[in-house]
């Protein structure tokens, strides 16, 4: 008696562009996306078996969230967290997809991972001429999602400076933001470099009097509660 075997289903699978970047900051921790194109004969998904691995750097650790359903011929996003150790070193890696104990390879490579990074902040506060500041606030945000959050920030002659800066991706694009006291927010569009990005932001207007982050009839009323020495050096030094 014969039996039916079950056909062989073509599985190739191609990454539309990398989804490991080349280098990343020690004891970081970054989320991944990536486009995955099934062009085989087989329905990726987790139901059926399918998952992603990286193979090669021990020290890492690697999640994946669920694989969505991708059909053939068709592209889905995969969304991947890496956790970075603390070695200055350069590690391979291969990123594969398995399923019924077979392994394709996404996306072969190294991963060197450097020094945390340093961002040097430029600003002027109103039209003073130090522009200095003891109590500014840094936001650093990957798309919508804050990374960091760092308080305490000096800006001497309207310079200052963020360093050691974690879970960043290098020659990655990101959106800080600055806060002072009193001053309306000012933010920008940059890309965090290897080792020191310099960022020039727009001047601070001291139109924040109520502290909100906004300019409001609100910051007109509360300026007839405060000194007017108080209101003036907020724009100059005096």
């Amino acid at each position: 008696q014969k039996t039916r075997g079950i056909p062989f289903q073509r599985e190739i699978y191609t990454l539309v562009k990398p989804i490991i970047p080349e280098k990343l900051v020690v004891s970081s921790s970054v989320n991944l996306t990536g486009l995955v194109t099934n062009n085989g004969q087989s329905i990726i998904s987790q139901d059926n078996g399918y998952t992603i691995n990286l193979d090669g750097p021990k020290d890492f650790t690697f999640v994946t969230d669920s694989l969505p359903t991708i059909e053939p011929d068709e592209t889905g996003e995969i969304k991947l967290h890496l956790q970075a150790p603390n070695i200055l070193d350069t590690f391979a890696f291969t990123l594969t997809i398995s399923h019924d104990g077979r392994s394709s390879a996404l996306q072969t490579g190294n991963i060197k991972l450097i020094a945390p990074p340093t961002v040097e902040l430029h600003n002027q506060l109103g039209w003073k001429k130090d522009s200095s500041a003891t109590d500014a606030t840094v936001l650093l945000y990957e798309k919508d999602e804050l990374i960091h959050k760092i308080q305490g920030v000096s800006l001497t002659k309207g310079v200052g400076t963020v360093s050691n800066l974690t879970n960043v991706i290098p020659n990655t694009e990101y959106r800080i933001v600055l806060l002072v006291p009193n001053y309306l927010p000012r933010q920008k569009i940059v890309t965090i470099q290897e080792e020191n990005s310099i960022v020039g932001l727009p001047r601070m207007y001291p139109f924040d009097i109520d502290g909100d982050g906004a300019f409001t009839v609100f910051d007109i009323w509360t300026m007839f509660f405060v000194p007017p020495r108080e209101i003036l050096q907020l724009f100059v030094t005096i």
